[in-house]
This record gives structure tokens, sequence and C-alpha cells, in this order.
């Protein structure tokens, strides 16, 4: 650590008195780096990147942090470094810069996929139709840390009954 020092000459004690300040240095952010940082995140999920900052030296002054992300469409991060991926695949890349030294930066990418459907219901398992007849189905789907789901309905028995993509039925 560098110190500076201030140096006072008291004439008027009848001695010459000196008094020394040690004022410690401003400690300034040399490096950024992301440690076990995931790189995947799914479509419809937040995380906080923050906690993955390595600062170096660890006891800068200032670790104020701005963030960006390159493709705003895939996702978007806060001021604390939050990141939400949006509901497209691809890839991401989000860099923290310091405010203090704007040359000291660290960037990360991360995966955006499509997260796994862990279980769903039907609104109905079983129905019976007259012919011409109609009904809509619904679906709802259980995805961890995901706000909605889509599904893509068919029929078994196509020369029977059709269904939509909206999933409505029609007896044949």
């Amino acid at each position: 650590m560098y110190l500076t020092q201030d140096i006072a000459l008291d004439p008027m004690e009848g001695s010459k008195v000196i008094s020394i300040n040690l004022i410690p240095a401003t400690v300034k952010l040399t490096n950024l780096a992301f440690e076990n940082a995931p790189t995947t995140i799914d479509q419809g999920q937040t995380i906080d990147l923050s906690q993955y900052v390595v600062y170096t030296p660890n006891n800068a002054a200032d670790k104020s942090l701005t963030w960006s992300v390159d493709h705003s469409y895939q996702g978007e991060i806060d001021q604390d470094g939050k990141l939400t991926a949006y509901h497209v695949s691809g890839t991401v890349t989000v860099t923290a810069t310091s405010v203090r030294v704007p040359s000291v930066s660290a960037s990360i990418t991360l995966t955006i996929t499509t997260p796994t459907i862990t279980d769903f219901t039907l609104s109905k398992t079983e129905t019976t139709l007259n012919i011409g007849g109609q009904e809509t189905l619904t679906i709802t789907a259980f995805v961890p840390d995901y706000a909605s789901a889509s599904a893509t309905w068919a029929s078994s028995a196509p020369t029977i009954a059709k269904v939509s993509k909206k999933g409505v039925i029609t007896d044949l």
C-alpha cells in the first residue's frame, strides 16, 4: 500500500515538532474476472452474475460496475448484475466494467437454452365426441424457473379425429 505524508513544523512551540499524517493511498482496481459462473441459462430464467465477479486487488477502493449485454433482444441485465434471458435461443455476452477505471472489464458468454418440461397435465385425458363435434383441450406444463411453455398437438388417429394447433379436437 502506498502512503503519502504531510509534514508540519511549528516554530511557535519553541522547538521543532514534526507531525506526520499518513494517509492511505486509494487502491485502484486492476483486473476483473468471472469465476465459477454458469455457462448456460434457460429461456426466461434470471441469474445474479455479480456473485461470480472477482476483483483484483480484493481491497480496491471502488468496486462499482456498469453492466451491459451484446444482444439486447436476447436478454437484459440490470444495474446490479442480474441477467434475464428472453425466450430466444442463442448466446448472450455480458460485460462488467469498472466505473472508476473504465479500461478494466470482464466478459462472459452464456448459452440460452430451452428449458426441460418436467411434467404436464391435460384438462381431459378422455372425451367422447359426436361426428363433427369439437372439444378444446388445454395443457399445463411444469418447467422449473420458467414462466410459460408451448405444446405441439397431434392426433394418434388422424383418420378419426384431428387436432388444431390450439388443441381443438374435431371428430371426422
